[in-house]
Order: structure tokens, then sequence, then C-alpha cells
């Protein structure tokens, strides 16, 4: 728990889909218990202050069948940590299909 980590978001964000969730990519997951130990963790929540966006989504137009066009997000890799984190953050805030 270090302020470097507090990062401001909307209401329904934080409380409805976060929630209490920090999940993380090693296995066994190792969770740090000191703030030296934060750097070891993998989180599986991108942080849009330090992540490269651009490096772990494509923007993808779709039209939906009632023929309303969205922007949702896919990953832009098919295996690994920027794939898990990409794919994990798209589910847990509902950012898009999911049907990868």
């Amino acid at each position: 728990m270090t302020p470097e980590n507090y990062i401001l978001m909307c209401s329904d964000c934080n409380n409805i889909y976060k929630g209490c969730e920090f999940p993380l990519f090693d296995t066994p997951i190792i969770r740090a218990t000191t703030e030296g130990g934060v750097t070891s963790e993998n989180p599986l929540i991108v942080n849009p202050i330090i992540d490269d966006l651009l490096e772990l989504f494509l923007i993808v137009a779709r039209i939906m069948t009632n023929g309303r066009k969205v922007l949702e997000l896919k990953p832009k890799h098919t295996v690994g940590y920027l794939y898990e984190k990409a794919i994990t953050t798209i589910r847990l805030f509902s950012l898009g299909e999911c049907d990868v």
C-alpha cells in the first residue's frame, strides 16, 4: 500500500467492477509485504499512468446486432503476461466482448 498505487477512478469502476480485486500474474502468487517488494509483483490490472496502453490493446470498431457502432478493446498480444494483463483488465471492467 504505497501512494503510487492509488489512482483516481469513477465510483462505478472502483466499487462495481474492480471491488477488492488485485489479480497478479505469477504462479504461485506471492503478494508484496513490503514497499520494496511491490516491484516484483506483476499486476494484471492496467495502470494507465505507467503502462503503454497502445502496447497492450487494439481498439476495434464493432457493429452490434441492433446496428449500433461501438469501440471495444482487444488484447494486442496472444500469449504471455501482456496478453493476460490486457484480457484481465478487459474482463474486469467490461471493456470488450471477451470472446477471446
